[in-house]
């Protein structure tokens, strides 16, 4: 998760010229913040598994950060660890976008 808090994002959007509302600024800040560690959790898998070989390799990758995450959900409101919770759901993201860049390019798909 980033450094920058969200006083510290505000002042900074400021500077810049750009407004909102309080609601969509920090709507803003936590997209920003959620997309910084998508990046750093892509790059992580890229750097220690090669791309999937077919989408049924993809899919199958998907589907296990799919339901890693849905095992957090399930656990009774108010117990949850909001912070693995969050890491499942940018995995999920991650292997998203692994499947889209590894499968669905140029015909790759139709392995």
């Amino acid at each position: 998760m980033s450094d920058i808090t969200f006083d510290e994002f505000n002042k900074m959007c400021e500077e810049a010229g750009i407004n909102g509302s309080q609601a969509e600024m920090e709507t803003d800040y936590r997209v920003g913040i959620a997309l910084g560690d998508l990046v750093t959790e892509i790059e992580a898998a890229v750097s220690k598994y090669p791309a999937f070989n077919s989408a049924h390799e993809g899919f199958a990758v998907l589907k296990e950060e799919v339901d890693e995450l849905w095992e957090h959900v399930m656990v009774k409101q108010g117990s949850r660890n909001i912070e693995e919770m969050r890491g499942e759901a940018i995995q999920v993201a991650a292997m998203a976008i692994r499947f889209a860049a590894d499968v669905c390019y140029d015909g790759g798909g139709q392995n």
